[in-house]
């Protein structure tokens, strides 16, 4: 199995900055205009073996998986600065031009051994490495010539490499549904700025318990406890060292010593009529990892980065609800109440950021006639919330599609609408420290989509089997 897929991008984008004094008098204005140029490749491949071992259902299977990651982006920003009265400054302009490459290789084998009375014992090995190299140049443009800017360039180099083996038991009892497993993973990692000579090399190992309950009540009533332990590495662009500017004042960068994130979850569900749920759930996390900014005061600029905060906290209440409100119409229901809480010394002051939030997501489905024609309309609603400093204000989206489906289920025409009133839009606030700011974000978030889908072949022919890579990991923090 192979996959390949090439993305190309041009974004512009526009900031306006207003400098005042302490006492609120214009010192001077800046606009910048940033023109991105964004290409990436991205190839996958996977070779499976499956080996029943006998009647029983003894089973091994076998993958190997494979994956590359090329990107390139040429970046231009063309600064202008006035004065308090309005005299133009000359214009500033940088350009950039980054250039990454990530590989993934990964061997796993999983075995499945079934023991009688409805019992299963199932255990793995996988073994995964990842190399990126990533090589990112600044230059001054001036009278038309490109002078390196050696203090912003740099060249990281990083490699990582996770070793794993599980194993878990399953059973089931004419009521219960039982499952125990254990997983330990063994990282090693190693970072290297070729352009500042700086070096770090990390090795750690831990173990993951997980078991899972379930009991049915009544035949309708479900009732299920879960304990999971997980781990989350940070992304690779989170890892990656390199400044990324947004305006002459803003820019963000990674940190190469990032730490992972340990989560420990309680939850505890039921279910009516295999179709209500509700969930209550606990979750902690150590060494959280959230963007924050960090701000200098004299110089006026400060920088986003992912940095890991000491404690976060969550209880959560999770209801979902199917609808059929008529023979042509279908609704889907998803909401939930929580609480969020972010703890931890940071920059010299001891953070406390907490709240109680909840959200809604509406979907639903209508058939028109009975000539393949089908619609959606749906919509979510976010209320304030706390990421990390953050303090993020409500959000929400409404979005509508309609299709024609042909007779022969083969081909399929898709009109759909994104964010049809423009509402999708981030407002943040931070107020720690000295940092005490507002900002507004919008985006092309409305986007209207044609599409059009051919399917060949019968439809009688057996679906292939659906199988998860060794990578997929990996794939998600690649972005």
């Amino acid at each position: 199995m192979t996959q390949c897929n090439l993305f190309r991008n041009t974004r512009d984008g526009f900031t306006n900055a207003i400098i005042t004094n302490p006492e609120g008098a214009l010192q001077y204005t800046t606009e910048t205009d940033n023109i991105l140029k964004d290409k990436r490749f991205n190839g996958f491949g996977n070779i499976n073996f499956k080996h029943t071992i006998d009647s029983s259902g003894k089973e091994l299977t076998l993958d190997a998986d494979f994956g590359h990651f090329n990107s390139r982006a040429d970046q231009n920003f063309i600064t202008r600065q006035f004065s308090a009265v309005g005299n133009p400054a000359p214009d500033y302009t940088l350009h950039t031009d980054q250039r990454g490459q990530l590989s993934v290789r990964s061997l796993k084998a999983d075995y499945v051994h079934p023991l009688k009375k409805e019992a299963k014992w199932e255990a793995g090995l996988k073994s995964s490495i990842v190399e990126t190299d990533n090589d990112i140049r600044f230059f001054n443009v001036v009278d038309g010539a490109f002078l390196l800017d050696e203090s912003n360039s740099n060249h990281f180099i990083y490699k990582e490499n996770i070793n794993a083996a599980y194993i878990n038991f399953a059973k089931t009892f004419p009521r219960i549904d039982f499952q125990l497993g254990l997983r330990v993973e063994q990282t090693n990692t190693e970072g290297k700025q070729l352009t500042t000579g700086q070096n770090f090399n990390r090795n750690y190992a831990y173990l993951f318990p997980s078991v899972f309950v379930n009991r049915k009540l009544t035949e309708k009533n479900q009732l299920s406890f879960s304990y999971s332990r997980r781990i989350d590495r940070p992304d690779y662009r989170q890892l990656n060292p390199f400044r990324i500017f947004v305006d002459p004042y803003t820019y963000v960068v990674g940190d190469p010593a990032l730490k992972p994130v340990l989560t420990n979850s309680f939850e505890l569900g039921h279910t009516f009529d295999n179709q209500y749920s509700t969930t209550l759930s606990y979750t902690q996390s150590k060494e959280v990892i959230t963007d924050v900014f960090v701000q200098d005061d004299s110089t006026r600029i400060s920088y986003q980065t992912p940095a890991n905060l000491q404690n976060f906290d969550q209880v959560s209440l999770a209801a979902s609800m199917p609808l059929r409100i008529q023979q042509w119409m279908t609704s889907q229901i998803n909401g939930s109440l929580y609480w969020n809480r972010y703890t931890s010394p940071f920059q010299g002051g001891n953070l406390l950021n907490s709240y109680t939030s909840w959200d809604i997501n509406v979907s639903n489905s209508f058939t028109l006639g009975k000539k393949g024609w089908s619609a959606e309309l749906g919509g979510y609603y976010q209320s304030k919330m706390v990421w990390g400093l953050f303090i993020i204000r409500d959000l929400a989206q409404v979005s509508a599609g309609i299709q024609k489906v042909s007779p022969n289920k083969l081909s399929t025409f898709k009109l759909s609408v994104s964010d049809v009133l423009y509402t999708n839009r981030i407002a943040v606030i931070v107020q720690y420290q000295n940092m005490d700011w507002f900002t507004d974000r919008t985006w092309d978030s409305k986007v209207l989509t044609l599409s059009y889908t051919q399917r060949f072949g019968k439809n009688t022919v057996q679906q292939a089997r659906r199988r998860t890579s060794g990578i997929e990991d990996e794939k998600r923090r690649a972005g």
